[in-house]
């Protein structure tokens, strides 16, 4: 519709374009002009020109419509489909198992007593504990003889109280720290015997052995505190002992 009014817009200016030349061309052709300056006279034409008749405007030919630049494709159409029905697996029934027979069980007999013989029960002989001939009489710290100095001392006796000389007592201490052998005294200081240590803490142990070193008598344990204070700490440690 846009393309044919246009078409006819362009028909009519070309019509009167037209029209306007011819008669230009009759004016000057006539000698008169068309514009003149100094008089009134504007235009002065020496033969009128009839106009017969407008002279014949070949038609434009049509102009051709436009293309459209983007065709959509016309869907393909499809055959209709017809669902169709997928057979079910059948359904399986489930069938209650045979009940389980009863099996007579057979009473198992029992074997005949037979009284298992046990081995005798070998008697552990008790081993007899070394008897030594002497024996602890007495352990104690000393506080009366105040602390002059650090010492282990003692008598030694036989059963019936009687002091003894030339008994060898063995002293050392727990880090092997050995003071040897010493005898008990003769008269005056009949069966005594001492033993300096140190003034330190300690650990001391006491023994009388024979003269090969074997024991004769059980090993005692003196703690040296290496202080001095009565009723707990003393300087000097007295064991005794006494012959069975």
């Amino acid at each position: 519709m846009g393309s044919r009014g246009t078409a006819l817009a362009f028909l009519l200016i070309l019509v009167i374009v037209c029209g306007g030349a011819y008669w230009a061309y009759q004016a000057v052709q006539g000698g008169g002009s068309l514009v003149s300056f100094g008089g009134t006279e504007v235009l002065r034409p020496t033969a009128i020109v009839v106009a017969t008749g407008l002279p014949t405007v070949t038609p434009l030919a049509a102009i051709p419509s436009e293309t459209p630049r983007f065709v959509p494709p016309t869907p393909a159409l499809l055959p209709p489909m017809s669902p169709t029905a997928t057979p079910l697996p059948p359904i399986a029934v489930a069938t209650q198992p045979p009940a389980p027979t009863a099996v007579a069980l057979s009473t198992p007999t029992a074997p005949p007593d037979v009284t298992p013989t046990v081995p005798p029960t070998e008697t552990a002989v008790p081993t007899a504990t070394p008897a030594f001939p002497f024996q602890l009489a007495l352990q104690r710290p000393d506080f009366d003889r105040g602390c002059n100095g650090h010492y282990i001392y003692g008598y030694i006796r036989d059963s019936a109280g009687n002091l003894l000389p030339g008994v060898l007592v063995h002293v050392w201490d727990q880090y092997g720290n050995d003071l040897g052998v010493a005898s008990s005294k003769e008269a005056p200081d009949l069966g005594y015997y001492n033993f300096p240590i140190s003034p330190v803490r300690d650990t001391w142990t006491v023994q009388i052995v024979d003269p090969s070193g074997a024991a004769l008598s059980p090993p005692v344990q003196v703690l040296n505190t290496g202080g001095f204070v009565v009723g707990q700490e003393a300087c000097w440690h007295q064991v005794d002992w006494v012959r069975g």
